[in-house]
């Protein structure tokens, strides 16, 4: 996916907000997973740069796909 496609994707993007059955909002995953250990992604980040992968366009390119599948779901 091209860098152009990669920003198309994320323009449109909208900030959801999440509530549970009572109306009450709650975080969304990232959100919950961004007070995590990180020690296994710096593990897994170190193995991909071992072989030659730029973890950033790695990431980038996998959050457009799954930006995109969200966007075909919903």
């Amino acid at each position: 996916m091209t860098s152009d496609e990669r920003h198309a994707a994320k323009k449109g993007k909208v900030h959801t907000r999440y509530y549970n059955k009572a109306g009450k909002q709650v975080p969304g995953t990232t959100t919950i997973t961004g007070v995590m250990n990180k020690s296994a992604l710096v593990k897994w980040a170190n193995g991909l740069g071992l072989r030659g992968i730029d973890v950033k366009n790695y990431v980038d390119e996998l959050a457009t796909i799954g930006t995109l599948a969200h966007y075909m779901i919903e």
